[in-house]
């Protein structure tokens, strides 16, 4: 995909776009048609990708061809864009869209920014591959977000919490009133169970031609009972555990399928850069892109769950991010934190902040190289962002 990341990289600096109208004008109506019939949403602060992914794995298991856009990549664009399940370079296809892109942004004098241009490309190809279902993960909300060009009848909202409220408002109500807005066309939201309040202003928030579908624990100890492929016994999942992402897949698919799939497994593989674990003998090495407290106490959650002992933890937060409450949240599984010795990338919050409040808090920390830790220690988790993930994920 080199033409590719040419063209995304020579598009990083411009600005972001605020009205999907302009890279709705890029398609011709009968397009924007086509994409509506088929498109499945997914927003939410976390665990779109993984609910994307079993949804995908779902439908192509029950004969039919998805195609799977989500986003961030850790260490390649492939990684944003699958059809039938396999993510391929699609060279020649891409070639031939981008020249279609630079046709049409000459022609309307409209320059479209680095996440537009990913949403052009990957629609354009689930439309030229007649795929039968086009499942989008939003960027940042909705609203406003280019996935929302898709405006499809399905909608699954995976979670709700703060984060890029600066976008998208200080309330969990704003936040959901940007999300829900994803598509203009909605006829079925899905969701997990909130609570009572933000599950009334859901409801209120949402056209009363909406079909509300609540994935609650009593769908999940059904799902138990059958053969669903959940993979789990639990009734009383977190919210944005696996199998909470596994079930909202499962009502999803039975809801564009309109009957009630079963399998022996609806895929475990685990994501780049998300909860993704390299062992050896001697070694534990997890890789996970939490970068805010909501995704954070579920991953200390997850590790609680999966081992005895603590970790040393290599952290380093975009700018921006409540750095402090996610270290709070995972003190009580690290040995000792880690910190880079300066910033990994230019958004970074420069390590001797964190010192400063690792001081503050008298928690035990060690500046130190990557690959040095990975020498040192036998357990190690490294989190915080996904820009950390993809510089080590390869270590």
């Amino acid at each position: 995909m080199k033409e590719l990341e040419a063209t995304l990289n020579s598009r990083i600096k411009r600005k972001r776009n605020a009205n999907p109208d302009r890279l709705r004008s890029f398609f011709t109506p009968e397009e924007i048609n086509r994409i509506s019939e088929r498109t499945i949403h997914l927003v939410g602060t976390n665990g779109k990708s993984s609910t994307a992914y079993y949804l995908s794995n779902i439908l192509s298991k029950s004969g039919f061809s998805p195609g799977l856009f989500t986003s961030p990549h850790i260490k390649s664009l492939k990684e944003r864009i699958s059809i039938k399940g396999e993510s391929n370079d699609f060279d020649e296809e891409v070639y031939k869209i981008i020249e279609r892109l630079t046709f049409i942004e000459q022609e309307k004098d409209i320059h479209l920014g680095y996440f537009e241009t990913l949403t052009f490309i990957a629609i354009t190809l689930f439309v030229r591959f007649d795929l039968d279902y086009y499942i989008l993960e939003a960027g940042i909300g909705g609203r406003l977000d280019p996935t929302s060009v898709g405006s499809g009848g399905t909608v699954i909202l995976t979670s709700l919490s703060y984060d890029h409220t600066e976008l998208l408002g200080d309330t969990l109500q704003e936040i959901a009133s940007e999300k829900i807005r994803v598509s203009n066309r909605i006829v079925d939201f899905i969701i997990p169970k909130f609570d009572s309040d933000l599950l009334n202003f859901i409801s209120k928030e949402l056209d009363s031609s909406v079909k509300l579908h609540v994935v609650d624990e009593n769908y999940i100890t059904e799902l138990n009972n059958i053969k669903s492929g959940l993979g789990h016994d639990s009734t009383r999942p977190l919210l944005n555990s696996e199998i909470m992402n596994k079930a909202l897949a499962l009502k999803a698919s039975e809801v564009v399928l309109n009957k009630r799939v079963s399998f022996d497994d609806i895929g475990n593989k685990s994501l780049v850069g998300r909860y993704q674990v390299k062992s050896t003998k001697s070694k534990i090495i997890i890789y996970d892109m939490a970068h805010n407290p909501e995704a954070m106490s579920f991953l200390k959650d997850k590790i609680i769950n999966d081992y005895s002992e603590k970790f040393s933890i290599f952290i380093s937060f975009n700018k921006g991010k409540d750095y402090k409450a996610m270290i709070d949240i995972l003190e009580s599984v690290a040995s000792k934190f880690y910190l880079p010795y300066e910033r990994l990338w230019n958004n970074a919050v420069d390590s001797k902040e964190l010192v400063g409040y690792l001081e503050q808090k008298a928690i035990p920390y060690e500046c130190i190289s990557e690959k040095s830790l990975i020498e040192k220690e036998d357990r190690i988790l490294f989190t915080g962002s996904a820009y950390l993930i993809g510089k080590l994920v390869s270590l």
